[in-house]
């Protein structure tokens, strides 16, 4: 009979039940992926459709530019960024075709965070390309050419790059590039990038683009001087700027036509194709170029003796670039109006007219220095592009990865699965092992505390026991009553030092000290400790010496802690050297590996007995009679040199004194987060100091100067006046201020006033010991001058007892920080200062406009009151300047243009301009005057320039104003 063997076929539940949940997820995860993929592309195409439609409804001139800003603040409320990214893309490009520059940025600043919210790659690069051009046109260069190079970068990441619009887009940024070049001069790059650009805007065949380019390559071939042939770029860019349909375009072509022909002395033609540019730039509302058609009129007809046309021309420009407030065309008005008078022999008026162009040639120049620092945020918005870029890239390589993620998906699940099962062995071996340490840690813990107890007991006792004395015995004498003061007063020092050194001991051993390491010349940072110490040491009638085997010695460290061991040893050092001896601290490097820290003093000595243990935690020697330590300070030195991978070592005999030997390593790992500085190319090395000449000092962390920045991105440059007369301390602090800050040195205090009358900086940084006048004296004299009262001064001493810092503060200091100086607290404190002193401006001017009535021993508001005042008397006159308040007030342009924006923030010529129109806002609501009468009353003797820049300033016409309820 046949015999049917059967198998257990029973499967584990639970095995059974993981299985399918890994399936499941596995099946989950690859559903996910691809409807994720499916509705990506959706919204991609769903997006360009229906920014398509927005640009079709507004792109056309007609509909108004007030339509479209409600519309725009209905999408910002809306949080519909895509319609922001096309709102702000045509306000900026329509607020650049009314030279208005500054809207322009700022509409297409916010155009670009919109299309970086909603990821349109197209949007961002147009709107990268629209800034820089707003840049360029204000002559702001780095910041042009960091825009456009932007958008290179990312039109040629970009996944459509071949496709029109991406190639267009290249082509727009390597455009702007060009012109960048151009500006500086670069002309055979500049004639590269514009040739690039043609050949892409032939392969689009796109007219515009062309035309564009051709002119630009004319331009730079006529810098080449070679006239012939920029002649015939020209025309060419011409041609197709016809067939474009571009009156802009065809205008800028008569323009450099009628520039070749003025070259060449053909004045009749040059005048013929100008007149031809004036006729067709007229019709449109780019003042902007319109202006260089008019400023050409007025000079070839200055060339052709016609003066009656030529001053006709010039004021017709000299209209519209005050309507503007175009300094570039200002400056050829009046350099015109300076050879017009010269012909006619007004040398008197000529050179006035000579000064107001180089007035507005300097005020270009300060317009590009304010522009690149004004905008520093844009270096903080610059980040955030290249950041979401990065996005971008991600974006597109992410579907690739998708694939290979799921299969990498099941091969990790596996291994973590085994790694789950070793941690969870694991987790049972360490449990075992943590409970054996636990039950030494109690045992340790215990004599920790007996320990630490003893050491509070004997302060204590003596604090406690002399104060109950004091207060039961009632006869005391004065001399006994101040020295039971003292005892308490050391004892109490005592303990609050023995309290510290355990804190940081705790925060150390507990992982949370996290100290910052830093790479730099440690010779210096050593000096600025020792100088600490050199006023404690010569009371006591010690003389303390430093050297150093090399002035510099560059090395990583962690500052702070190289400080606490220098202090121990020093503190021990002292007070075991009797009056008139010598203590010796020496630095140097060996083999380059190692820095080697001596102290040495010639004092009772250490007996070899107490050698072993001189490091212990509690251990206290007893042949001393002055021993009144703890036992924790060398034990806490130790530990620190530990934790910089260094070593500590003693050497002592009886009588002859100890000398201490902590050596470190030069270069840590790699893994440790070491913050770097390298000296600015061209930067002055002092070579006056006895110990240290090197390049490199102590150095900052840049995170916290990067918050800084980032904090006072919009904010024009602050000037420091640094007055110190140790080289190396005043490189060490230039080094720890932001880039951004204009820093000036003063060797002392004498120095640093005169500097102070000429510069009028923002804040001073002064040392208090220095020889000619010293740092109180100093205060003392600026808070006395009416024209530097208001700025913040910052001591820097190792003066430290509290009568020193009572007596600066005293002398009108606004900081006292003691040497050496831990660097986030200098430049916290910077900042802290200019912020107040900024609200304090804020302050100043919204009060003297509303006519609040202040202080009156203010020095600051009687300046301010008594600007208005003079400002007020000619207030009538529109020929009242800056420089004739300068002038009435006794001080030079420079000295009035530093002193207003230090107390009232703005400049002279805002400050006069807003003073007008307080005036004229008065006049509008009590006089019952026409409009342009009050204008004229107010030295507004052209209506359209009142109407814009009563408008500006308050945000209605002066029509709209007078309506407004009261």
């Amino acid at each position: 009979m046949l015999k049917i063997r059967t198998i257990n076929c029973s499967v584990n539940p639970r095995a059974m039940w993981c299985k399918l949940f890994i399936n499941a997820g596995f099946f989950l995860l690859i559903t996910s992926l691809f409807f994720f993929c499916s509705e990506n592309e959706k919204q991609q195409q769903l997006m360009y459709d229906q920014k398509r439609i927005w640009e079709e409804k507004i792109s056309d001139d007609s509909f108004p530019t007030d339509s479209i800003r409600l519309l725009l603040g209905k999408s910002v409320i809306d949080r519909d960024n895509l319609a922001v990214s096309v709102l702000c893309k045509v306000l900026g490009e329509r607020m650049r075709e009314a030279s208005d520059f500054s809207k322009a940025i700022s509409y297409h600043q916010q155009g670009l965070v919109a299309a970086y919210k909603i990821n349109d790659t197209i949007g961002i690069i147009q709107a990268l390309n629209n800034i820089g051009t707003n840049f360029r046109r204000i002559e702001a260069l780095p910041e042009a050419s960091d825009y456009h190079y932007q958008a290179l970068q990312m039109a040629e990441s970009f996944s459509a790059k071949n496709e029109y619009v991406g190639r267009k887009s290249r082509a727009m940024a390597i455009n702007g590039i060009g012109n960048v070049h151009l500006s500086f001069g670069n002309l055979d790059e500049a004639e590269r990038m514009f040739k690039e650009a043609l050949a892409e805007e032939i392969t689009l065949g796109s007219n515009l683009g062309q035309a564009m380019n051709y002119a630009n390559i004319g331009t730079v071939i006529e810098k080449k001087l070679m006239y012939d042939s920029a002649f015939a770029y020209y025309q060419r860019s011409l041609e197709k700027n016809m067939l474009a349909k571009s009156q802009l375009g065809i205008g800028l072509c008569y323009i450099h036509l009628g520039h070749i022909y003025e070259l060449k002395n053909e004045y009749d033609k040059a005048e013929r194709e100008y007149l031809m540019a004036y006729n067709i730039l007229s019709d449109i509302s780019d003042t902007w170029h319109w202006l260089n058609s008019t400023l050409a009129i007025a000079r070839i007809m200055l060339l052709k003796n016609d003066s009656v046309e030529s001053i006709r021309y010039i004021r017709i420009a000299d209209k519209a670039a005050k309507a503007i407030q175009s300094p570039k065309h200002l400056a050829e008005v009046y350099n015109l109006l300076h050879e017009y008078n010269i012909k006619r022999g007004n040398y008197a008026t000529a050179l006035s007219n000579y000064k107001k162009s180089q007035q507005f040639q300097d005020s270009i120049q300060n317009m590009q220095k304010y522009n690149k620092v004004i905008d520093v945020r844009q270096n903080y918005e610059s980040d955030k592009n290249m950041q979401y870029i990065s996005g971008l890239n991600l974006r597109n390589e992410m579907v690739a990865r998708q694939k290979r993620t799921i299969i990498y998906a099941s091969g990790i699940s596996l291994i973590l699965l085994v790694f789950l099962l070793i941690a969870l062995f694991y987790s049972y071996m360490e449990r075992t092992r943590s409970n054996k340490i636990l039950r030494d840690m109690y045992s340790a813990r215990t004599s920790f505390f007996t320990n630490i107890t003893h050491q509070f007991r004997t302060p204590l006792t003596v604090i406690l026991g002399l104060s109950n004395h004091m207060q039961s015995e009632s006869n005391l004498t004065q001399h006994e009553s101040k020295a039971y003061l003292k005892a308490i007063d050391r004892q109490g020092a005592h303990l609050l030092t023995l309290t510290n050194q355990l804190l940081s001991m705790s925060k150390i051993n507990s992982g949370s000290d996290n100290p910052k390491w830093q790479k730099g010349n440690i010779v210096v940072y050593l000096n600025m400790v020792i100088d600490s110490f050199r006023l404690y040491a010569k009371e006591k009638d010690i003389k303390l010496l430093f050297t150093s085997s090399d002035p510099l010695i560059e090395m990583d460290f962690i500052p702070h802690y190289v400080e606490d061991i220098l202090q121990n040893l020093l503190s021990n050092a002292i007070k075991f050297s009797g009056p008139g001896k010598e203590i010796h601290v020496v630095i140097s490097k060996i083999k380059n590996k190692e820095a080697v820290l001596k102290v040495q003093d010639f004092g009772d000595g250490i007996p070899k007995s107490d050698l072993e243990y001189i490091f212990d935690l509690f251990y206290q020697g007893n042949n001393s009679e002055r021993n009144n330590g703890s036992g924790i300070g060398l034990s806490y030195t130790r530990q620190l040199v530990e934790i910089m991978n260094g070593k500590i070592e003693v050497e002592s005999a009886e009588q002859k004194g100890t000398v201490f030997i902590v050596s470190l390593p030069l270069q840590q790992s790699e893994t440790n987060n070491i913050s770097v500085w390298t000296p600015k190319e061209n930067e002055r090395i002092p070579s006056s100091m006895k110990v240290n000449t090197g390049l490199n000092i102590f150095l900052e962390s840049q995170d916290v100067k990067g918050k800084i920045i980032n904090r006072r991105r919009s904010d024009i440059s602050p000037t420091v006046l640094l007055i110190e007369d140790n080289d190396d301390v005043v490189l060490y602090i230039k080094a720890l201020l932001p880039a951004e800050y204009n820093s000036v040195t003063a060797r002392d205090g004498t120095e640093g006033l005169e500097l102070a009358n000429e510069l009028i900086p923002d804040i001073i940084i002064s040392d208090v010991m220095m020889p000619n006048k010293d740092g109180f004296a100093l205060c003392r004299e600026i808070r006395k001058s009416a024209l530097l009262n208001h700025i913040p001064i910052i001591l820097l001493t190792a003066k430290t007892t509290i009568d020193d810092r009572l007596k600066g503060m005293k002398c009108g200091a606004d900081a006292y920080i003691k040497k050496p100086f831990h660097y986030e607290e200098l430049l916290i404190q910077i900042e802290a200062l200019l912020e107040n002193r900024r609200l304090l401006k804020e302050k100043y001017m919204q009060s003297l406009f509303k006519g609040d009535d202040l202080n009156i021993n203010d020095i600051n508001i009687n300046f301010l009151k008594k600007a208005t005042d003079i400002v007020f008397k000619d207030i009538n006159n529109s020929g009242f300047t800056s420089t004739s308040l300068a002038e009435k007030l006794c001080i030079s342009s420079s000295q009035l243009n530093r002193k207003l924006s230090a107390v009232a923030g703005c400049t002279p010529s805002m400050f006069i301009l807003r003073l007008r129109v307080e005036h004229a806002k008065k006049k509008l609501v009590t006089e019952d005057k026409s409009i342009g009468q009050i204008a004229e009353e107010c030295g507004f003797y052209d209506m359209a320039y009142f109407s814009r820049t009563f408008k500006k300033l308050t945000n209605v016409t002066p029509s709209q104003y007078r309506r407004l309820p009261r």
